[in-house]
């Protein structure tokens, strides 16, 4: 699993949790990835046009940041959140966990 920080320079909840939750997702097993929203508005990919299927405001465009998304090793998009804490990135792994935990037989 990976989880991968959406970010910006100009976000301050952004710069304020800095890489904090590459310590969460070590501690649960998961690699640790950063976008820059400008990089990733300019890559076609999975990951783009989940983000702009979910995250973009109609009629303006503007995306609010963080976001955090939960990845398969394939690049499945398990779960993703826009976040302004530590806790809430932890509460998605946690809510991830849990659910990946109740399909094992």
């Amino acid at each position: 699993m990976k989880l991968t920080k959406i970010h910006s320079d100009d976000c301050e909840v952004c710069m304020s949790l800095g890489d904090s939750a590459s310590t969460l997702a070590k501690e649960n097993g998961f690699q640790y990835d950063k976008v820059d929203l400008e990089d990733l508005a300019q890559t076609h990919s999975p990951l783009r046009d989940y983000v702009v299927g979910v995250y973009v405001t109609p009629n303006d465009g503007m995306v609010d940041l963080p976001i955090y998304v939960l990845t398969t090793d394939k690049g499945e998009i398990q779960g993703s959140s826009v976040v302004t804490t530590l806790k809430e990135v932890e509460n998605l792994i946690f809510a991830w966990n849990k659910w990946a935990n109740s399909q094992k037989p």
